[in-house]
């Protein structure tokens, strides 16, 4: 396990940039509230250094502040009014010049309308956490994990079908 003063605030997120990168992408629709999220994720990780004991790989506590702080956040977003799931959702496959980029694109945008259950599992489970992993972080049973999944993947997999011709 690492040790905590091995790591500075900036190697730990120079680390875990991208995996929080594609989180805050997965709870938001712009790329202006994916960069505030991620700037709350930061200030939140810089906060609870303080308090990290070393009980978990620091991986999977940065992770869990980042998935606790990308929850809060959307809740936040629909308690003032700010529908995420709104059809207005900004399209971040128009600039993009590659058909692989707008699939994923198109991932996020179907990612984001998910229930942030769902989302937080999938999401793990993008970042190739194991499912023993998911349940640890997630506290639900690895078998739950397994049906949860394989029910998302489905429903992601529905919402791709509707949009190919």
């Amino acid at each position: 396990m690492e040790e905590i003063n091995d790591l500075s605030f900036e190697t730990i997120l120079t680390r875990n940039h991208d995996r929080i990168w594609r989180l805050c992408r997965a709870y938001t629709t712009s790329m202006e509230d994916a960069q505030d999220l991620f700037q709350e994720i930061a200030l939140n990780i810089w906060r609870g250094l303080k308090t990290y004991k070393g009980q978990a790989v620091i991986s999977t506590w940065v992770y869990r502040i980042a998935l606790n702080s990308s929850i809060n956040y959307s809740i936040r977003l629909r308690r003032d009014g700010k529908n995420l799931l709104s059809l207005h959702i900004v399209d971040f496959a128009a600039s993009s010049e590659n058909k692989e980029d707008e699939r994923i694109e198109q991932l996020y945008r179907f990612v984001n309308r998910l229930n942030n259950a769902d989302r937080s599992l999938i999401t793990l489970y993008f970042e190739d956490f194991s499912h023993k992993e998911i349940a640890e972080i997630t506290g639900i049973s690895e078998n739950y994990v397994a049906v949860k999944l394989s029910r998302i993947r489905e429903k992601l997999s529905n919402y791709f079908k509707t949009i190919t011709p």
